[in-house]
Protein backbone atom coordinates (compact mmCIF):
# COMPACT_ATOMS: atom_id res chain seq x y z
CA UNK A 1 0.00 0.00 0.00
CA UNK A 2 1.49 3.52 -1.13
CA UNK A 3 1.13 6.69 1.15
CA UNK A 4 -1.39 7.85 -1.36
CA UNK A 5 -3.64 4.76 -0.36
CA UNK A 6 -3.19 5.96 3.60
CA UNK A 7 -4.28 9.52 3.00
CA UNK A 8 -8.02 10.08 3.74
CA UNK A 9 -9.74 11.38 0.96
CA UNK A 10 -9.84 15.19 1.82
CA UNK A 11 -5.96 15.03 2.28
CA UNK A 12 -5.35 13.73 -1.05
CA UNK A 13 -7.95 16.47 -2.76
CA UNK A 14 -5.64 19.17 -0.89
CA UNK A 15 -2.49 17.50 -2.21
CA UNK A 16 -4.13 17.29 -6.13
CA UNK A 17 -5.05 20.43 -5.41
CA UNK A 18 -1.86 21.97 -4.27
CA UNK A 19 0.04 20.16 -6.95
CA UNK A 20 -2.19 21.94 -9.54
CA UNK A 21 -2.05 25.26 -7.88
CA UNK A 22 2.05 24.96 -7.25
CA UNK A 23 2.29 23.74 -11.51
CA UNK A 24 0.21 26.70 -12.83
CA UNK A 25 0.81 29.55 -10.41
CA UNK A 26 4.15 28.22 -9.06
CA UNK A 27 6.09 29.40 -12.20
CA UNK A 28 5.05 32.57 -11.42
CA UNK A 29 8.07 35.13 -10.63
CA UNK A 30 6.81 38.33 -8.71
CA UNK A 31 10.09 40.83 -8.00
CA UNK A 32 12.19 41.90 -6.50
CA UNK A 33 12.60 39.02 -4.19
CA UNK A 34 11.88 36.10 -7.15
CA UNK A 35 8.77 35.48 -4.76
CA UNK A 36 7.21 32.15 -6.40
CA UNK A 37 3.38 31.45 -5.42
CA UNK A 38 2.69 28.28 -3.78
CA UNK A 39 -0.73 26.94 -1.73
CA UNK A 40 0.40 24.37 0.91
CA UNK A 41 -0.73 20.76 1.29
CA UNK A 42 -1.72 18.58 4.56
CA UNK A 43 1.39 17.84 6.55
CA UNK A 44 -0.08 14.38 7.36
CA UNK A 45 -2.31 11.72 6.10
CA UNK A 46 -5.44 13.40 7.45
CA UNK A 47 -7.39 16.55 7.22
CA UNK A 48 -9.45 15.72 9.97
CA UNK A 49 -12.09 14.75 7.82
CA UNK A 50 -11.79 17.95 6.41
CA UNK A 51 -11.77 19.97 9.80
CA UNK A 52 -8.00 21.29 8.56
CA UNK A 53 -8.68 22.06 5.27
CA UNK A 54 -7.66 25.61 5.39
CA UNK A 55 -4.50 25.38 2.53
CA UNK A 56 -2.20 28.67 2.67
CA UNK A 57 -1.67 31.00 -0.26
CA UNK A 58 2.15 32.41 0.34
CA UNK A 59 4.58 33.73 -1.99
CA UNK A 60 8.07 32.08 -1.00
CA UNK A 61 11.10 34.39 -2.32
CA UNK A 62 14.07 32.79 -4.58
CA UNK A 63 16.45 35.37 -3.34
CA UNK A 64 18.06 35.41 0.31
CA UNK A 65 17.07 37.99 2.74
CA UNK A 66 13.42 38.24 1.76
CA UNK A 67 10.66 36.72 4.09
CA UNK A 68 7.44 34.55 3.17
CA UNK A 69 4.90 36.58 2.56
CA UNK A 70 1.13 34.86 3.73
CA UNK A 71 -1.10 35.90 0.82
CA UNK A 72 -4.17 33.95 1.25
CA UNK A 73 -6.09 30.70 2.11
CA UNK A 74 -8.36 28.51 0.30
CA UNK A 75 -10.96 26.09 2.06
CA UNK A 76 -12.29 23.14 -0.33
CA UNK A 77 -14.92 21.93 2.74
CA UNK A 78 -16.33 25.46 2.87
CA UNK A 79 -15.67 26.22 -1.41
CA UNK A 80 -14.28 29.19 -0.26
CA UNK A 81 -10.78 31.28 -0.88
CA UNK A 82 -9.37 34.71 0.35
CA UNK A 83 -6.76 36.59 -1.31
CA UNK A 84 -5.31 40.03 0.31
CA UNK A 85 -4.68 43.01 -2.16
CA UNK A 86 -1.74 44.61 -2.12
CA UNK A 87 -2.56 47.34 0.27
CA UNK A 88 -3.66 44.33 2.73
CA UNK A 89 0.09 42.68 2.79
CA UNK A 90 1.27 46.64 2.68
CA UNK A 91 -0.25 47.52 5.92
CA UNK A 92 0.60 44.34 7.48
CA UNK A 93 3.86 44.15 6.09
CA UNK A 94 4.62 48.26 7.24
CA UNK A 95 3.22 47.06 10.95
CA UNK A 96 4.99 44.16 11.26
CA UNK A 97 8.86 45.35 9.84
CA UNK A 98 8.17 49.20 9.63
CA UNK A 99 9.06 49.31 6.10
CA UNK A 100 7.38 48.70 2.90
CA UNK A 101 6.13 45.00 1.48
CA UNK A 102 9.11 44.57 -1.11
CA UNK A 103 6.69 43.43 -3.89
CA UNK A 104 6.25 44.76 -7.34
CA UNK A 105 2.95 46.05 -7.24
CA UNK A 106 2.19 45.34 -11.00
CA UNK A 107 3.61 41.52 -10.82
CA UNK A 108 1.60 41.32 -8.01
CA UNK A 109 -1.33 42.31 -9.39
CA UNK A 110 -1.00 40.05 -12.25
CA UNK A 111 -0.35 36.96 -9.73
CA UNK A 112 -3.64 38.18 -7.60
CA UNK A 113 -5.61 37.93 -10.94
CA UNK A 114 -4.45 34.56 -12.50
CA UNK A 115 -5.02 33.21 -8.52
CA UNK A 116 -8.78 34.45 -8.49
CA UNK A 117 -9.17 32.85 -11.77
CA UNK A 118 -7.88 28.97 -10.80
CA UNK A 119 -9.59 29.09 -7.30
CA UNK A 120 -13.10 30.62 -9.06
CA UNK A 121 -12.31 28.10 -12.06
CA UNK A 122 -12.32 25.13 -9.30
CA UNK A 123 -15.70 26.90 -7.79
CA UNK A 124 -14.51 28.36 -4.91
CA UNK A 125 -16.04 31.86 -3.97
CA UNK A 126 -13.45 34.68 -4.28
CA UNK A 127 -12.81 37.12 -1.59
CA UNK A 128 -10.14 40.06 -1.70
CA UNK A 129 -9.11 41.55 1.70
CA UNK A 130 -8.64 44.95 1.67
CA UNK A 131 -6.34 47.47 4.04
CA UNK A 132 -9.21 47.72 6.72
CA UNK A 133 -9.72 43.88 7.26
CA UNK A 134 -5.87 43.75 7.74
CA UNK A 135 -6.15 47.18 10.34
CA UNK A 136 -9.39 44.79 11.97
CA UNK A 137 -7.17 41.51 12.02
CA UNK A 138 -4.57 43.14 14.10
CA UNK A 139 -7.17 44.61 16.42
CA UNK A 140 -8.51 41.49 16.99
CA UNK A 141 -4.90 39.86 17.54
CA UNK A 142 -3.99 42.39 20.16
CA UNK A 143 -7.84 42.45 21.97
CA UNK A 144 -6.80 38.59 23.55
CA UNK A 145 -3.18 40.68 24.46
CA UNK A 146 -4.88 43.68 26.70
CA UNK A 147 -6.61 41.40 28.30
CA UNK A 148 -4.39 38.93 29.08
CA UNK A 149 -2.21 41.94 30.38
CA UNK A 150 -5.60 43.48 32.45
CA UNK A 151 -5.86 39.83 34.14
CA UNK A 152 -2.19 39.78 34.77
CA UNK A 153 -2.39 43.54 36.41
CA UNK A 154 -4.87 42.41 38.22
CA UNK A 155 -3.81 39.65 39.42
CA UNK A 156 -0.50 41.06 40.97
CA UNK A 157 -2.79 43.81 42.41
CA UNK A 158 -4.62 41.17 44.07
CA UNK A 159 -1.36 39.12 45.26
CA UNK A 160 0.90 42.44 46.31
CA UNK A 161 -2.64 43.15 48.44
CA UNK A 162 -2.63 39.82 50.46
CA UNK A 163 1.29 40.11 50.80
CA UNK A 164 0.80 43.47 52.25
CA UNK A 165 -2.30 42.25 54.76
CA UNK A 166 0.50 39.47 55.97
CA UNK A 167 3.12 41.42 56.68
CA UNK A 168 0.65 43.64 58.51
CA UNK A 169 -0.87 40.94 60.79
CA UNK A 170 2.74 39.80 61.26
CA UNK A 171 4.15 43.21 62.71
CA UNK A 172 0.81 43.40 64.92
CA UNK A 173 1.83 39.98 66.39
CA UNK A 174 5.32 39.99 66.98
CA UNK A 175 4.92 43.71 68.36
CA UNK A 176 2.08 43.13 70.69
CA UNK A 177 2.92 42.34 74.70
CA UNK A 178 3.23 39.44 76.10
CA UNK A 179 1.06 38.28 79.50
CA UNK A 180 2.33 40.92 82.17
CA UNK A 181 4.24 39.58 84.70
CA UNK A 182 5.72 40.73 87.70
CA UNK A 183 9.20 42.57 87.44
CA UNK A 184 11.90 40.20 89.01
CA UNK A 185 12.62 42.57 92.10
CA UNK A 186 9.39 42.62 93.26
CA UNK A 187 9.34 38.56 93.97
CA UNK A 188 12.27 38.50 96.24
CA UNK A 189 10.58 41.67 98.47
CA UNK A 190 7.25 39.54 98.78
CA UNK A 191 8.83 36.48 100.17
CA UNK A 192 11.12 38.73 102.54
CA UNK A 193 7.87 40.26 103.98
CA UNK A 194 6.03 36.72 104.96
CA UNK A 195 6.88 35.75 108.42
CA UNK A 196 8.08 32.44 109.11
CA UNK A 197 7.04 30.17 111.84
CA UNK A 198 9.15 28.19 114.64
Amino acid sequence: MNGRELRTRFAVRAIDFAETFNAGLGAMSIQPGAYRPQLTAPDGPSTGGGVQAVQHVRLVAARQGFPSILVGSANQRFGTAELRSYEYIDAVHRERWRRPVPLDRSDYEDFLDAAKNFFEANQLVVTVAGPADALARSAQADAPADAASGRSVIAIGVVTGLLIAAMAIWVLLHRAPGPTAAPPSAAPAATAARPTSP
